[in-house]
């Protein structure tokens, strides 16, 4: 079946013609133009191909799904059933082993407490003794540095600041011309940063515009993913109870 041309390109040369374009560059800009209306017309053919092909696979894959599942879930009900009977059997032989350990445990554990709690007492004494002579020792090294450290710092500090006076002095000055640089520059700055600004924020605003969608979609086929995820493992524990 063939179609009517959507795109006149003899009298859209006509037309470039009679405002002044050159005939050879009316006709160029004619056929690019017949070039991507008939782009445009194929793509949206092979799309709607596409979404027909892909409804049919989508379908089979359902009608494959459906019979795996139940495949898998008469499966998996035998190996719980068969899982459930060993577990008694090994939950048992597990309680009277662990029943004699803890007994055994119990008894060694009462004497190795006693044999710990008589040689702590032993160590805290000898710990207490150490600690008393090291504390009186150190009271007396401490308040004779403390003496030697504040004769120091009275000395230091009035060196730092009779420094720091004469460098607030120098910085004041220094501070004050670059001040008035500084001001200078920044309203030419300001200026030119306002009309980047303005720039930036539209560009940045499609970029997030753009981004957001894709993580749009994204968070939602994951969480279309994690609910078939959920629903499989209630189902799971459901038939498991």
């Amino acid at each position: 079946m063939r179609h009517s041309p959507l795109f006149d390109t003899h009298a859209y040369v006509k037309k470039l013609a009679s405002a002044g374009v050159p005939e050879p560059q009316a006709e160029v800009h004619a056929q690019a133009i017949a070039d991507l209306v008939n782009d445009e017309i194929a793509t949206k053919r092979d799309l709607e191909e596409l979404r027909i092909a892909t409804k049919r696979d989508l379908e089979e894959l359902r009608v494959a799904l459906q019979h795996d599942l139940e495949v898998h879930r008469v499966a998996t009900k035998r190996d719980i059933d068969e899982l459930s009977i060993a577990t008694k059997r090994d939950l048992e032989e597990l309680r009277i082993a662990t029943k004699r350990d803890i007994d055994e445990l119990s008894i060694a554990t009462k004497r190795d407490l006693e044999e710990l709690r008589a040689a702590l007492q032993h160590d805290l004494e000898v710990h207490r003794v150490a600690t008393k002579r090291d504390l009186d020792e150190l009271r007396v090294g401490t308040q004779r540095d403390i003496a030697e450290l504040s004769i120091a710092m009275k000395r230091d500090l009035e060196e730092l600041r009779a420094a720091l006076q004469h460098d607030l002095e120098v910085q004041r000055v220094a501070t004050k011309r670059d001040i008035d640089e500084l001001r200078v520059g920044t309203q030419r700055d300001i200026a030119e940063l306002r009309v980047g600004t303005q720039r930036d924020i539209a560009e940045a605003e499609l970029r997030l515009r753009v981004h957001l969608e894709a993580e749009l979609r994204k968070q939602l086929l994951w969480f279309f993913a994690s609910q078939v995820a959920l629903i499989s493992a209630v189902a799971a524990l459901v038939k498991l109870l």
